[in-house]
């Protein structure tokens, strides 16, 4: 009769140490630093350092004072302090990186037992405490030195989404496919190469604005080389009053007409005066006017 042994996992084992397992997570993780260096400057480099310096420091520091066995060389401080200087704005204070790094060592790890015990990861609780604590450094985040003016719209999908009317070109094809009944069906598709809103029922806004007095620069129609004044516009300058003309004393008026009808005032007939008399058009006699 065989003899079974059953043991939890891991069941397959390798001679990597946790040291070096720490050492390819930097690897991995220095490509993005430098990145953060490059599009945000050196400010990012020095969160950078004082968030790793802090982390070694302060893990160092608390199995001193517990007098435990010193455990910085398996570079777990190393990466906590990457993971949280990753999770800072750019243009954070070097004391964020500070406090934030002694919370995640101290508080989440070093406290619940140190790596492997602690109940969750130590840079995104440090960064959620600083997130409560100072949230308006925390949710200020700076633009890049290589940042580019653009600007975003609604794409198309959006916009029918809301209901809005839009134009739409393009060309039509037709497509067949057998149903799952077994039938034959064709359907007419449309791909779009351009749209855009309707502007059917578009509303616009009038704005009033007052006029400037007219105009006053004057003109050069006709001749250029005449001026303003010799054109028919004038500047337009302030004006004395003329003086007070007397006035003739007005007639009397006829009795049954009545005072201001102008059309009712007899005026002294003169020659070709008549309605349709024209000096232009000479009038015969014997053809009445017109």
């Amino acid at each position: 009769m065989s003899k079974y042994v059953i043991s939890s996992s891991p069941h397959l084992r390798d001679n990597v140490t946790t040291a070096r397992i720490m050492q390819d997570v930097c690897i991995a993780l220095a490509p993005a630093g430098i990145a953060g260096i490059v599009l945000y400057g050196w400010n990012a480099a020095m969160l950078i350092a004082v968030a790793v310096a802090t982390a070694v420091a302060a893990e160092w520091a608390y199995q001193k004072l517990t007098h435990q066995q010193s455990t910085i060389g398996d570079w777990s401080a190393v990466v906590t302090g990457l993971l949280l200087a990753y999770n800072l704005p750019a243009n954070a204070p070097w004391w964020i990186a500070f406090v934030g790094s002694i919370l995640a060592i101290v508080l989440v790890k070093q406290i619940f037992g140190g790596i492997g015990s602690n109940f969750m990861n130590p840079a995104l609780a440090a960064r959620a405490i600083l997130f409560i604590s100072w949230s308006g450094i925390m949710s200020g985040y700076p633009q890049s030195r290589f940042a580019l003016d653009a600007t975003s719209t609604a794409t198309p999908l959006a916009t029918l989404a809301k209901g809005m009317r839009v134009i739409a070109s393009g060309r039509l094809q037709q497509r067949s496919y057998q149903a799952q009944d077994g039938s034959q069906r064709t359907v007419t598709e449309m791909l779009l190469e351009e749209i855009g809103p309707a502007l059917t029922r578009a509303t616009a806004q009038v704005t009033r604005v007052q006029a400037g007095g007219g105009y006053a620069g004057g003109s050069t129609y006709g001749d250029p080389n005449r001026g303003p004044a010799q054109n028919g516009w004038q500047n337009r300058q302030p004006q004395s009053p003329a003086p007070a003309q007397s006035q003739a004393p007005a007639s009397p008026v006829e009795p049954g007409v009545q005072q201001g009808d102008p059309w009712a005032q007899t005026m002294p007939a003169t020659p070709g005066s008549g309605f349709g008399a024209s000096t232009d058009f000479p009038s015969n006699d014997s053809d009445p006017e017109f």
